[in-house]
């Protein structure tokens, strides 16, 4: 063969063999985190039993990754007008509503091997409580690097967990320990609350009578608020205080708290002028 027909067959030959920028299959999703907290619970998994994983999710969700076993084409994921991934729920008059997100896409394999995930990132945490949430994923915009359209189901839902509330003493206040008089009583809610909302529902009492109360919120976690006495003073010295969140207390969805929670607490120093 001459030696131009040679180097003519076998560049031919290579650019058969890169002609493809992927893998010559599709991506397939393998698993679904929901991540609250700092913490990622496995919500749907590629080899769940069929009557799926039974997990009750927390709802005040910071993140949801779906795990796929290779690389996605990311242009596809990030940026677009249409988001490929879409979570919603059906709203307490019985009409759809859709989650404001972001939608995301990280090529490095921290889930291992291959894999890669797309992740749905909240505007602020949360999605209902005591919902069903559904997320559907877009076959055409989750390919893999050689456009091949994703393996596995186009919805995964997950139900969602009551308003739960929780009284958050420290470990030596707790069934009536001591706390100084400033101290700042934080009761943690299991989704975001406002401030508004839940303030009516929180008080504080000893066994002569009510405290005054302020009710503030975390800066930088909606699912947290702070109690403090509202006098000069702080909280009443050598007294057993009980802060109280009462049933009815609203998340920010509507949903309601159904059991009540408190928490007694004894402060100890001078309270100063101004005291309850």
């Amino acid at each position: 063969m001459p030696r131009t027909a040679w180097l003519l067959a076998a560049a031919l030959a290579v650019a058969a063999c890169s002609g493809s920028s992927g893998p010559s299959t599709p991506p397939a999703l393998v698993n679904v985190f929901w991540v609250t907290g700092g913490q990622r619970t496995a919500i749907w998994a590629s080899s769940q039993p069929p009557e799926g994983l039974g997990v009750i999710a927390p709802p005040a969700v910071q993140q949801v990754d779906f795990v796929f076993d290779q690389r996605l084409d990311g242009t596809k994921v990030e940026n677009v007008a249409q988001p490929p991934i879409v979570a919603s729920w059906t709203d307490a008059s019985g009409a759809p509503a859709a989650l404001d997100a972001q939608v995301l896409y990280n090529s490095l394999p921290l889930y291992g091997g291959t894999s890669s995930y797309a992740f749905v990132r909240p505007a602020v945490p949360g999605v209902p409580s005591s919902q069903t949430v559904t997320f559907t994923l877009a076959r055409a915009s989750l390919t893999g690097t050689s456009g091949l359209p994703f393996v596995g189901p186009d919805q995964v839902s997950v139900m969602t967990g009551p308003v739960t509330a929780t009284v958050q003493l420290p470990s030596n206040a707790d069934a009536g320990g001591s706390v100084p008089p400033s101290f700042m009583v934080p009761i943690g809610f299991s989704n975001r609350v406002s401030v508004d909302g839940v303030a009516p529902f929180v008080h504080a009492s000893t066994a002569t009578g009510a405290i005054p109360i302020s009710v503030a919120a975390n800066a930088s976690d909606p699912t947290l608020i702070y109690v403090t006495a509202a006098c000069a003073g702080g909280w009443p010295a050598g007294a057993a205080v009980t802060v109280t969140i009462d049933a009815g207390a609203p998340d920010a969805f509507g949903g309601l708290l159904a059991t009540p929670a408190s928490g007694t607490f004894t402060a100890v120093g001078a309270a100063g002028d101004g005291g309850c």
